[in-house]
């Protein structure tokens, strides 16, 4: 097994993601922007905070959209470089600012921004009561946090979230109901709107043919990588989607928009 195979095994999954120059996406996806855009009242005099935004995709695309600027914090230093590098590639350097740091010490001033893109990421934050404290202390008046925040509807059971956590080295909680997430945010914001969406569970065949058209994309980050690298990301890039593919069996997703208190 050469070394990087090996290194592509021991990757957290942030830094797998940013290896694989992968654009994660929140739930949605460009839909999910819209619904911001429209709901939250962003514009070109927005100043955006990406929370946890990996790669940038959110931030990126809404202000290429739209205008304004935006500063994104990640805690994965390979996927803060490769949204740096992609916003400079699409000549928006001077409005996109990407860090890496924590959603719990937030680098800005108090009321800097107008709306936080939070995704689905609050979920992931060990602290999340501190990072929400953060994400309100750096919104100004009437600022609008945006979400698209996956829920159960129906509890898992034990096997999948062993799976998820052996995944991704994250373990999801069966108490995070719509409910459980409900009175979480309205400790600080007000709800001014949402939906629930469903999620479309794949089958195997098209799962694989879609992680070996990302792997082998002839224009992708890993186009120059030996086809031994590159077979080492299909099977871990498949186990990973597989097993979420299975999770979403117990999942929706609430898209909103809440208002700071």
């Amino acid at each position: 097994m050469s070394h990087e195979i090996e290194a592509i095994e021991k990757m957290s999954y942030p830094d797998f993601v940013a290896y694989l120059g992968q654009v994660n996406t929140p739930p949605g996806a460009k839909s999910t922007l819209q619904y911001w855009i429209q709901n939250a009242g962003i514009g070109e005099k927005s100043h955006l905070f990406d929370l946890a935004c990996t790669t940038g995709f959110s931030s990126r695309t809404i202000v290429t959209e739209r205008g304004g600027r935006a500063l994104g914090i990640d805690i994965s230093k390979p996927a803060i470089d490769v949204a740096n590098r992609t916003a400079a590639s699409v000549g928006l350097a001077e409005r996109l600012t990407y860090v890496h740091g924590d959603a719990c010490a937030i680098p800005a001033a108090d009321g800097a921004f107008t709306h936080i893109l939070g995704g689905c990421n609050f979920a992931f934050i060990q602290d999340r009561k501190v990072a929400l404290a953060e994400a309100a202390r750096v919104l100004g008046k009437d600022g609008m946090l945006c979400l698209s925040n996956f829920f159960y509807f129906n509890e898992p059971p034990l096997s999948v979230i062993d799976s998820v956590e052996g995944a991704i080295g994250f373990r999801p909680n069966a108490t995070w109901t719509k409910t459980y997430w409900e009175e979480f945010f309205s400790d600080r914001f007000e709800l001014i709107a949402e939906v629930d969406q469903e999620l479309k569970v794949m089958d195997e065949k098209y799962l694989r043919q879609i992680v070996r058209d990302a792997v082998f994309n002839p224009s992708g980050k890993l186009k120059d990588k030996p086809q031994e690298v590159k077979e080492a990301c299909c099977e871990r890039l498949f186990k990973i989607r597989w097993t979420l593919n299975k999770h979403r069996e117990y999942q929706k997703f609430n898209l909103a928009v809440w208002k700071k208190r």
